[in-house]
């Protein structure tokens, strides 16, 4: 069995010398917000219910099984078009398929968790990766080390962008998604089912 580091990015070189500050990311969900841009709209018929959605503490297979267990159908009918982090507060879009009915009364789903922000019908599910990106807000909470050096480096970023490294949440808790990758490939392993792809 091949033996991968806890943290496979944390050799990987830095861009521009590295941090000019230290501090603490995601002391709470709302230091991490992340808003889905998909670049189109619900068309307003169709057989999907389109679904916008924040949530906090809930990652997105949590929130499929939701919406497919509140509408009666199988994980498989619920669309989303990209995996959106547990620690955090994120809007994201999700069809549910429902031909031939109609839809429940989404309202009934909102908690502390999750709120149902709008909800139209369209015409096809959403697919992974049919998204215009994601916006991002940081909060850092106990900054140490040089503004003003931080300030170059943003500015560095902003014209010349910065190196495309997976981080290490890709890679699972200590390179675990790794560790069942390797065991697949040597026939050790089972193809995960549709619904944690």
């Amino acid at each position: 069995m091949v033996d991968f580091p806890e943290d496979p990015t944390a050799s990987l070189p830095f861009a521009y010398g590295g941090a000019p500050l230290t501090g603490l990311l995601r002391a709470n969900p709302e230091d991490f917000q992340v808003d889905e841009i998909l670049g189109y709209k619900a068309c307003g018929e169709g057989e999907h219910a389109f679904l916008h959605i924040r949530k906090r503490g809930l990652n997105t297979a949590d929130v499929a099984r939701e919406l497919a267990r509140f509408a009666g159908v199988r994980q498989l009918n619920v669309g989303f078009a990209g995996m959106k982090d547990r620690h955090a507060l994120t809007t994201q879009f999700f069809t549910v398929h429902l031909p031939g009915k109609d839809s429940p009364d989404w309202s009934q789903l909102n908690s502390d968790a999750l709120q149902v922000l709008d909800a139209q019908r369209h015409n096809r599910k959403i697919r992974r990766g049919s998204l215009r990106g994601n916006r991002f807000r940081l909060v850092l909470r106990d900054l140490q080390g040089n503004r003003d050096k931080a300030d170059a480096v943003c500015s560095l970023i902003a014209a010349e962008g910065v190196p495309n490294y997976f981080g290490p949440q890709r890679f699972g808790r200590n390179a675990s998604n790794l560790h069942r990758a390797a065991a697949m490939l040597a026939g050790q392993g089972r193809r995960p089912k549709p619904e944690q792809m």
